[in-house]
């Protein structure tokens, strides 16, 4: 029996979708990563689902990482094939600037927790379980919403926080992926060094009350482009 292949493109050496793994392994999917910059992504497009991580660079910075450019034509050819894509905070930026947005400054930096707002379509989304939320943010950078996107999710912070693209494209600047060992990879702390009380509460808060609830937003969108 064919099992589905989910490739995760991941920018940080080691990063790893944590709980959302999971998910995928209950709907039947094998989980492959690659590493950008290193791995070869020749085959990633004939994956049935691609998921774009995070990372401490620009989607701009085609010239530092000449790597990117290989990525965004990646993107741009799975969604032009209608062919499911999934993005997270850079990995978002990669789906947005793919799709033909422009990446800018946000006018501040979000760093740490705070509540995600649904559009009317967001609502009618997936991510309608995360509505008013506290969800995790860390990045500096924003993007205009690509043409025959919809926006789905927004902070007072931040005008695009999640958007869709049909049934196949969906990107989520916040961390829906965050658990205790990646947040603090996230902000660079080590083993040793002690979480603000901030960032301590909030873990707590999601890890209690809605890390399941964004993970059954996974699991519903994953459910939804398999039915298509």
């Amino acid at each position: 029996m064919h099992r589905k292949t989910a490739a995760v493109i991941v920018h940080v050496l080691g990063d790893r979708l944590g709980k959302l793994s999971m998910v995928l392994n209950d709907l039947g999917f094998v989980v492959c990563y690659y590493t950008a910059g290193i791995d070869p992504l020749h085959t990633v497009f004939y994956a049935d689902l691609l998921i774009l991580m995070g990372g401490p660079i620009s989607a701009n910075d085609e010239l530092l990482h000449p790597f990117l450019r290989e990525e965004l034509r990646l993107i741009e050819q799975r969604l032009k094939a209608s062919r499911p894509v999934f993005g997270i905070c850079l990995g978002a930026q990669l789906i947005a600037k793919a799709a033909g947005a422009k990446i800018y400054n946000n006018s501040v930096k979000e760093q740490g927790w705070a509540p995600l707002h649904m559009t009317f379509k967001g609502l009618d989304s997936c991510l309608t379980f995360l509505n008013d939320v506290n969800v995790f943010h860390w990045h500096s950078e924003t993007f205009t919403l690509p043409h025959k996107a919809e926006l789905l999710a927004f902070t007072d912070d931040c005008a695009i926080q999640a958007f869709q693209i049909d049934s196949f494209g969906l990107a989520v600047q916040f961390h829906i992926e965050i658990e205790s060992k990646s947040l603090r990879s996230i902000v660079g702390l080590g083993p040793d060094q002690l979480l603000s009380d901030h960032l301590r509460q909030g873990m707590i808060n999601w890890e209690q009350q809605f890390k399941n609830h964004a993970l059954f937003c996974f699991k519903n969108w994953i459910e939804s482009i398999l039915l298509n």
